[in-house]
């Protein structure tokens, strides 16, 4: 960032800091959400956010405090992927369930740290958005989309394994949920990817401001 110094005006340091700091946050998206109800939007986005993250947090704690999951995990695929592709049975006979062990704490892993990801880069952008630094911005924002990523890599093949249908699909009766939730969470996940990635690209595009500092 190229700093301008006008000699001369203003009324101190205090004042071409405040300048400084205005012009450095310009390019942060979160800052020019200032009023309540146009903060309502993004809110929305980041409870939802928080939401998903809570209920990868509630499943890791689940597994980790009930126990039994890795060590039991090759037994239900095994039992119970009956409804799943071809492909993927083939994938889940060859590579996953002689690993199942190692995939259990895996998953276990992979769900502790999602959710966690998900409900503290929520809470981040809720609390200091607009105050964030461009960097510091780009950095939470990159954690969002990688923890989305992998939550929605998670839920695809939950999915797959469990034999639902497509989420471009009908259900296969009227009595039929249509879309099962790991296919909705994983639609809802693919989205904060692609927006959080769709910022920090923007934001790296941001071109360096030249600050005209009063003083």
């Amino acid at each position: 960032m190229t700093v301008e110094v006008i000699p001369g005006r203003g009324s101190g340091p205090d004042l071409c800091q405040g300048e400084v700091a205005g012009l450095m946050n310009k390019g942060n998206p979160f800052s020019s959400v200032s009023s309540a109800v146009s903060r309502l939007p993004l809110v929305a986005v980041l409870l939802v956010q928080a939401v998903v993250g809570y209920e990868w947090l509630n499943s890791a704690l689940t597994k980790i405090v009930r126990g039994g999951f890795a060590s039991g995990l090759a037994d239900q695929l095994a039992r119970n992927s009956d409804g799943a592709p071809g492909w993927y049975r083939g994938v889940l006979g060859s590579a996953i369930i002689p690993h199942a062990a190692a995939f259990g704490y895996l998953i276990q892993a992979g769900e502790l740290a999602v959710g966690l990801g998900l409900i503290a880069t929520a809470l981040v952008l809720l609390a200091r958005g607009p105050r964030l630094s461009m960097t510091a911005l780009q950095g939470v924002l990159a954690v969002t989309a990688l923890m989305a990523t992998g939550g929605a890599f998670m839920n695809l093949n939950f999915s797959l394994f469990s034999g639902n249908p497509p989420v471009w699909s009908l259900g296969g009766d009227a009595f039929s949920e249509g879309v099962g939730i790991d296919g909705i969470l994983m639609l809802v996940q693919a989205a904060i990817a692609a927006i959080c990635a769709a910022l920090v690209c923007g934001l790296r595009r941001h071109r360096p401001l030249v600050a005209v500092v009063r003083g």
